[in-house]
């Protein structure tokens, strides 16, 4: 199996954005380029990585711009659970936040708040897939895999636009 991806300047940092022929697999924000690639090795160990745009590419690099994710064809790797929560994040209005309790919730798992922290964090496609979106209970920011600074401008870029 091949997955094609680029690096994309973008508002954030440097992005990459990979993709199979079935769609987005991952949009990682890349402190270094070595990392994000490492990332998407541990990803998709089996695949062939080749540095090609495509269609599907430039599309998901849109959203990062304002446009609608829900355009973007998507390759989610991961357990069921964890794609039933990326499902419901995905729910959540732009420029809107929610908590984890919640998501939990939405799942019908409102106990499992500590595992959809966990799926939350797994999500391999930024932005297409809002995991930013998601706070604390007491409305802290809480984490974010690429940094709690990229998270603030994410959720302030929502407001904005």
């Amino acid at each position: 199996m091949s997955v094609n991806y680029t690096f994309a300047s973008t508002p954030f940092g440097e992005a990459m954005v990979a993709a199979t022929d079935k769609g987005v697999c991952a949009l990682f924000f890349a402190d270094t380029r070595e990392e994000a690639l490492a990332d998407l090795a541990k990803l998709l160990p089996e695949a062939t990585p080749r540095e090609e745009s495509t269609d599907t590419i430039r599309l998901a690099l849109r959203v990062l711009e304002g446009g609608d994710p829900e355009k973007v064809p998507l390759d989610l790797r991961g357990t069921p659970f964890q794609k039933e929560v990326w499902r419901a994040l995905t729910e959540i209005p732009r420029g809107t936040t929610t908590d984890y309790g919640a998501i939990a919730e939405k799942v019908g798992r409102p106990r499992a708040c500590r595992a959809v922290g966990s799926a939350v964090g797994a999500n391999p496609v930024s932005v297409i897939v809002p995991c930013h979106r998601v706070v604390r209970k007491d409305g802290a920011l809480g984490g974010f895999r690429w940094g709690v600074d990229r998270k603030k401008a994410l959720l302030k870029h929502e407001l904005k636009s």
